[in-house]
Parts: structure tokens; C-alpha cells; sequence
């Protein structure tokens, strides 16, 4: 029953990361490398080393598609995360060439306050609706009074933020860090978790598991025949997933940080 039904999520898995391929989130690479792994996972179960293997691909393949979906929400999160990234540093240029750009102003509070910060973006909105007459722009000054309802009576919005570039502390109501000058606020909207590689992370951590309970395994049973082959393709499977590991983890996360 493991080997047929172990198809299933495997196929669920291949579909999908060809639609990562094709949205760009993952790269060819990644992709293939993967849909190879759950292929050969399939491919061990059917003829596994030893009979207790095959159970463990099934309850491995199925934990694989549950999980994928909340992989696959977070990375829309991420998506939709970054377009309002780039939507703030446009007003931070448009607010660069007229800082008594009020709507302007406003649209950033409207960003920062979706994006947790809500001490920064009320700050922002005072400053921009105290030139935005309330007779004329209503709902900008309910979307605001919204807001206040909505963070109540907290006692840190007032709290100054630390800019990540200097460290030196800013109150709310600036958009540059008064010591070194840097666009702070994107930063902080930014976030830690907002990083381009997530998905590929997730890919390579599942070909490590494909390496370790499909390739290594495969490359074993080949020990019979060639016992230097079976240490040959081990140690290419380790290598090639030991590269694949820096790209992702460590050259990816440097390249994200600079």
C-alpha cells in the first residue's frame, strides 16, 4: 500500500515545484533537483533496502504535501510583502523630491501600519492629516481614527525605533535616521523573514531528505557490485548537497544582507 499510494503525494509535489519554476521562486536547479529526489523516493519505496524503509517514504512524502501549503502561504505573504517594500521606497523618493507631500506621507503611514508598526505610521498620519482638512479628505481621517481603536491604549507607539544601520534611536514621525541619515523605516517594514530565498530554502532542506533517504540508500545497494561506486556516488550525493546547502543558506542569506 506505501509503494502505490506513495505516488500520490509525489505527483502533488512534482506539479507544484513546476509551478515554482515557472513563477521564478525557485530556481531550475533547485527544482529539478528536487523533483528528482521525490522521484527516486518513489523509486525506493517500490525497492527498498529494507522493508521498513517504504512506510517511512510514505509518512515522509505525505508530511511533505501537508506541509507545502503553509509553505506556499508564506511565500505569497512574502510576495505581496515585497511589492509594498517597493511601493515604500517609491514614496521615500517622492517624499525625497517634496517632503510636504501629505497623501504621500499618508500612503506610507498606510504601508507601515499593515507592516506592524503601528507607533511610526500613526506619528506619520497626525503629521499628514494636520494639512489634510477633515471636510475634504473623511475617509483618510476615519481610516486613521481606525487605527487607534484598533492598537488602543499601547504604551510603547510613542517608544523611539533603533535604526539598523547606526543603531542610534529615532522617535516615531521620521522617515531618515537623525544620526546617520539612512531610510530606516524600510528596513524595519522589510522584516527578518522577508527573504527572496525562503522558498529555495525549503527546497533544499526536502533534497536533503531526498539525499538521505533516497539517495544514499540507492548508492548503498550498489556496494555489492562495486563497493568503490557506492562510495563514490555517496560522497557526490554529500558534496553536491553540501553545495547546494551554502548556496541557499549561507551565500544567499550574505547576498540578502548586503
Amino acid at each position: 500500500m506505501s509503494t502505490c499510494f506513495i505516488w500520490i503525494p509525489i505527483a502533488v509535489w512534482v506539479v507544484s515545484m513546476i509551478g515554482w519554476i515557472v513563477a521564478g521562486e525557485v530556481e531550475t536547479i533547485y527544482g529539478v533537483a528536487a523533483i528528482g529526489c521525490s522521484v527516486g523516493m518513489g523509486l525506493v519505496a517500490a525497492f527498498p533496502p529494507f522493508p521498513a524503509l517504504s512506510p517511512a517514504l510514505f509518512v515522509l512524502a505525505v508530511a511533505m504535501v501537508v506541509f507545502y501549503p503553509f509553505v506556499r502561504a508564506a511565500a505569497n505573504r512574502r510576495a505581496l510583502a515585497t511589492i509594498e517594500i517597493e511601493q515604500l521606497s517609491k514614496f521615500y523618493d517622492m517624499l525625497q523630491e517634496k517632503p510636504d507631500n501629505w497623501p504621500v506621507m499618508l500612503r506610507l503611514a498606510e504601508i507601515l501600519y499593515r507592516r506592524g508598526l503601528p507607533g511610526p505610521a500613526l506619528a506619520l498620519a497626525d503629521r499628514a492629516l494636520a494639512s489634510m482638512p477633515q471636510t475634504l479628505f473623511r475617509s483618510e481621517h476615519n481610516m486613521v481614527a481606525t487605527w487607534r481603536l484598533e492598537v488602543g491604549q499601547a504604551g510603547d507607539l510613542g517608544r523611539p525605533l533603533a535604526c539598523l544601520h547606526c543603531g542610534a534611536p529615532n522617535p516615531p514621525g521620521g522617515i531618515h535616521c537623525q544620526k546617520c541619515g539612512a531610510p530606516y523605516l524600510i528596513d524595519l517594514a522589510r522584516g527578518r523573514w522577508l527573504g527572496k530565498n525562503t522558498a529555495q530554502q525549503v527546497v533544499v532542506a526536502w533534497i536533503g531528505l531526498g539525499i538521505a533517504f533516497v539517495g544514499i540508500p540507492l548508492a548503498a545497494r550498489t556496494s555489492t557490485a562495486s563497493p568503490m561506486l557506492a562510495i563514490a556516488l555517496i560522497v557526490l550525493q554529500v558534496a553536491l548537497g553540501g553545495l547546494l546547502v551554502y548556496k541557499a543558506y549561507i551565500a544567499g542569506g550574505a547576498h540578502e544582507a548586503a
